[in-house]
């Protein structure tokens, strides 16, 4: 008998599509939330002070220094314990998607058991079940559509580029760099489609104030940085602004709030205040060295700086943008295009209730 990595790999995009996940890093908490009534997680730090065991008698009880899926049959609910304690964010997220493919896999019915300990099968059949489940959580947490949106695997960048991209250990973006050829022979044209759609948090941003909404030439339009400074990662900030219509303009004045304005209006109607983000300018120079004209660029509703010339803009010198250091930072996941909201860290739960 040979695992199924066909079934594997199928298994692990339902569960994406069943619950809507439409972004990398996956979210595990919305899948543990959505699975709340028989799936729940409790880290290895919990049950030892729920038991008395030490951290070491745990891994002993469960033949694992890393994690267990158990189904207690009075209760009808599966319960993944992680081991907590090593402090590697990456490696527990592997770790529970790994026990979430036991489930989804049905390697407990399969074995005729509650709890998957090497003891309890045969070796040959324990590898096999490791094995599918192991291709269950890379395809969960890396689907190869999106590493090769992400990152050239043939390249020795590509490690990092996964770790960060996908929030996953050296360890597991190494095996998923191994097994890119097993995997993508079993990527379907309908899988591709899918996750075209995906939205990749990995991106650039900037160093100095962490601005996720960056490319990599031209000045950072919130601190006002060079490109130089410009760096990926997930954890990037959107920062507030003032929201603007398809063509750039205010869709309400930030200073009177008024909301009507004609078609070919660069100044409120109310209190004249500029319609656009226009930058200071860049000066224009004759022959003699005078200034005879400027020339000014728009920009987004959040921009305090211009992203092509590096001059303030309008709307930061009018002080209806706060400065980035006094910005309190709150966490959202959706940007307007336009102007972005803020965002900040997410902390692992994996514990719904």
């Amino acid at each position: 008998m040979t695992p199924n990595y066909d079934r594997a790999v199928e298994e692990s995009i339902n569960l994406l599509q069943f619950y809507d996940i439409d972004q990398a890093p996956v979210d595990l908490d919305k899948i543990l939330d959505g699975m709340r009534l028989t799936v729940k997680c409790c880290p290895y730090s919990r049950f030892s002070k729920q038991t008395g065991k030490d951290i070491d008698e745990i891994c002993n009880l469960f033949d694992s220094e890393l994690g267990a899926v158990a189904y207690i049959r009075e209760k009808e609910k599966y319960v993944i314990y992680y081991n907590d304690t090593m402090n590697h964010r990456g490696l527990e997220r592997f770790t529970i998607a790994h026990e979430l493919g036991h489930i989804f896999l049905g390697h407990h019915q399969d074995a005729k058991t509650d709890i998957l300990l090497r003891k309890n099968i045969s070796d040959a059949q324990y590898k096999i079940y490791e094995k599918e489940a192991n291709c269950f959580a890379r395809n969960l947490l890396s689907p190869i559509p999106l590493v090769e949106r992400v990152t050239d695997v043939n390249q020795d960048s590509c490690i990092h580029d996964m770790m960060e991209a996908f929030d996953i250990s050296h360890t597991a973006a190494v095996v998923r760099r191994n097994c890119y050829i097993l995997d993508k022979f079993r990527m379907q044209l309908d899988y591709y489609e899918y996750f075209s759609s995906y939205n990749i948090l990995y991106d650039y941003y900037c160093l100095n104030c962490d601005n996720a909404e960056v490319n990599t030439q031209g000045y950072c339009k919130i601190c006002g940085e060079k490109d130089v400074y410009f760096e990926r990662k997930c954890d990037r900030t959107y920062y507030e602004g003032i929201e603007l219509d398809p063509d750039h303009r205010v869709i309400q004045c930030p200073k009177c709030r008024n909301e009507v304005h004609s078609d070919i209006a660069r100044f409120c109607k109310i209190c004249g205040t500029f319609l656009f983000n226009f930058c200071e300018g860049i000066p224009i120079y004759d022959s003699v060295g005078r200034v005879i004209d400027y020339i000014y660029h728009i920009n987004d509703g959040n921009a305090r700086y211009c992203t092509e010339c590096g001059s303030q803009t309008i709307f930061y010198k009018e002080k209806f943008l706060k400065d980035w250091k006094d910005i309190m930072v709150t966490k959202y996941e959706v940007t307007n295009s336009f102007y972005g909201t803020v965002a900040e860290t997410k902390s692992p739960k994996y514990s719904p209730n």
